[in-house]
C-alpha cells in the first residue's frame, strides 16, 4: 500500500512539475520573442538560451535562435545546430521554414547536400497551402541550383588539385 503511495504521489508531482515548467518556458519564451522584436537580439539570444537550459528540445527557443544566428549574427554553425535541433523536435506547430532556413544555413557552411534535401523537403511539403508558393518555389529552384553548381565546382577544383599534385602541372 506504502509503494502504491509513493508511486501516486511521484507521479502526481513530475505531472505538475512539468506542467510548471512548461508554463514557465512559454513565459520566457514570450520575453524572448519580445527582445527580438524590438531588435536586442544579444538579450533574445540569453533569454532563448535559459528556455534551453529548461527545456532542451523546445521547438520554438531552438528555431528562434537559429533564425538570429542566420539572420543577424551569420553565425552558420550555430544557426545550423539550433534549425537542426528544431527540425528534429517538430511539434503541431512547427513552422515549415524551419527547414528553408535550415538549408540556408547548410548551404552557407558548405553543406550543399543536406542543403538540397532539406529545400527539396519544404518545396514538397511546405508549399501545399503556401500563398507564396509560385514564388517560393522559383526562390528553391534558384537555392538548389547553386548548391549544384558549388558541389560541381567543388570536384573540379579537387580535379585539379589532384592533377596537379599528381603531374606537376
Amino acid at each position: 500500500m506504502r509503494i502504491k503511495y509513493t508511486l501516486f504521489t511521484l507521479i502526481l508531482v513530475s505531472f505538475f512539475s512539468g506542467i510548471a515548467q512548461d508554463k514557465a518556458s512559454r513565459g520566457k519564451v514570450k520575453k524572448a520573442q519580445k527582445a527580438y522584436y524590438i531588435g536586442d537580439y544579444s538579450l533574445a539570444v540569453s533569454r532563448f538560451k535559459e528556455v534551453l537550459e529548461i527545456e532542451n528540445n523546445n521547438y520554438s527557443a531552438n528555431y528562434e535562435l537559429g533564425r538570429i544566428y542566420l539572420k543577424h549574427f551569420n553565425y552558420y554553425d550555430s544557426a545550423s545546430l539550433y534549425l537542426g535541433k528544431a527540425i528534429e523536435n517538430p511539434t503541431k506547430d512547427t513552422i515549415f521554414e524551419s527547414y528553408l532556413d535550415y538549408g540556408s544555413a547548410l548551404q552557407l557552411k558548405g553543406d550543399y547536400k543536406t542543403a538540397i534535401e532539406n529545400y527539396e523537403f519544404f518545396k514538397s511539403d511546405g508549399l501545399k497551402d503556401n500563398s507564396f508558393a509560385e514564388l517560393l518555389s522559383i526562390t528553391i529552384d534558384r537555392k538548389i541550383k547553386e548548391c549544384n553548381y558549388a558541389i560541381s565546382e567543388t570536384k573540379e577544383a579537387q580535379k585539379k588539385h589532384y592533377f596537379s599534385k599528381e603531374y606537376g602541372s
